[in-house]
């Protein structure tokens, strides 16, 4: 199971603050962005053996005033039979990565909405904010405590160099708020075929309780495949293809400032 969360500070959230600040900064900087390098990456969701969704990732890379900034958004949608019934899952997520952390997610888990955002602060602080059913829980998170979110994972700057650098790996998870841990096994490197083509990839196992999984990257850093347990099914995510090489752009002057965003109340 994940690890217990911190004592939270739950207020009611009214339908206007649905919408939270951190969610509408991400947009306007994306609208801002729109010479920046892109890179589309497309995965095929399958679980027994049948394709049950697809996952579409988009990463842009620009200058900041200090280091690269990625934004990352990304869609995921996927349904499969559970006995009787049928579970469907969608999301959207976005952030921003390089001289900042942040996150917005959007979820609908079968039908139950919640919305979850993370940032952290300069302090060296996460602040976790759920919205489900009218309310909202907020707590706050030593960023020892966080080696990377669920949205970082498909970052090809940041992900392998804290896998490589680990053997134990806290994840906050943007689907659920909540931080999974667990012992991290570098596999080493193996052959996987993407887009047809066979390429050298490097593996790492994760084992926090929730289940087992795998994540392959290319040299370059793209995560190509992993697989999840979800809801007692195993789910894999293949890439289709992997992107081209980077140009770096003919950006001279940085389109972002350090964005400093507030939290909703």
């Amino acid at each position: 199971m994940p690890r217990p969360l911190p004592t939270a500070r739950i207020k009611q959230a009214s339908s206007g603050h649905r919408v939270c600040l951190l969610v509408l900064t991400i947009l306007a900087l994306w609208s801002r962005t729109s010479s920046a390098e892109t890179r589309p990456l497309t995965y095929q969701l399958v679980s027994s053996g049948q394709v049950v969704g697809t996952r579409d990732i988009e990463i842009r890379y620009l200058p900041g005033r200090t280091s690269e900034v990625r934004l990352i958004q990304a869609w995921t949608n996927f349904k499969f039979t559970l006995g009787p019934t049928t579970y469907s899952f969608r999301q959207r997520l976005g952030g921003r990565l390089g001289g900042s952390r942040s996150f917005s997610s959007y979820i609908d888990d079968n039908g139950r909405v919640r919305e979850i955002q993370g940032q952290l602060s300069s302090a060296g602080t996460w602040t976790v904010t759920i919205v489900q059913d009218g309310r909202a829980r907020i707590w706050h998170l030593d960023a020892r405590d966080v080696d990377l979110t669920s949205l970082e994972l498909l970052d090809p700057r940041l992900a392998r160099r804290v896998l490589e650098q680990t053997d134990y790996l806290r994840v906050l998870a943007t689907e659920t708020g909540a931080i999974l841990e667990g012992p991290l096994q570098k596999l080493g490197s193996a052959q996987e075929k993407i887009g047809g083509q066979s390429t050298t990839v490097q593996r790492y196992r994760w084992s926090p309780p929730s289940g087992e999984m795998t994540l392959s990257y290319s040299s370059d850093g793209f995560l190509v495949s992993y697989d999840v347990s979800i809801a007692g099914h195993l789910l894999s995510a293949n890439l289709n293809a992997l992107p081209p090489p980077r140009t770096y752009g003919d950006l001279e002057q940085p389109i972002l400032g350090e964005v400093v965003v507030e939290e909703p109340l």
